[in-house]
């Protein structure tokens, strides 16, 4: 589903303040309250959505990985939780095509865990699609 750019608009008549998709925004709109007419505001608010539907807005990221420049230690979040102690960082995604077992996700985050004064390493590793099937058994 694409996201959604509404624009603001507030009514001459009552003042409401309306957000219409970007697609249905055109000249002599009138207020659904009392029939004014609506003047754009300037004010833009993109809506993007899962593809069942869910508001972005009310998920937590399941992954987010920033990088500043090729020579910075990328900061990382998994669920919301910020990885610190980081070893090794690996992402790939690849694109879904005609092909049955086609596209896919893997990330692989190393990092040294703390668990009741014992230090160890943790691995989250998670592979879905044509990483799934890569490895040998």
């Amino acid at each position: 589903m694409e996201p959604i750019k509404s624009l603001e608009h507030i009514c001459n008549g009552c003042g409401a303040k309306l957000l219409v998709p970007e697609v249905r925004c055109k000249d002599g709109m009138k207020c659904p309250a009392c029939s004014g007419h609506l003047a754009l505001t300037g004010n833009a608010e993109t809506i993007a959505f899962f593809a069942d539907g869910n508001h972005i807005e009310n998920q937590t990221p399941l992954l987010i990985i920033e990088l500043q420049d090729e020579n910075s230690v990328p900061v990382v979040k998994l669920n919301g939780e910020k990885i610190e102690q980081k070893q090794k960082v690996e992402f790939s995604w690849l694109t879904k095509t005609q092909e049955p077992v086609s596209g896919g996700l893997m990330y692989n985050i190393k990092h040294i865990a703390n668990a009741k004064g014992r230090f160890g390493i943790k691995t989250t590793k998670y592979e879905h699609g044509e990483f799934a099937f890569e490895r040998e058994f």
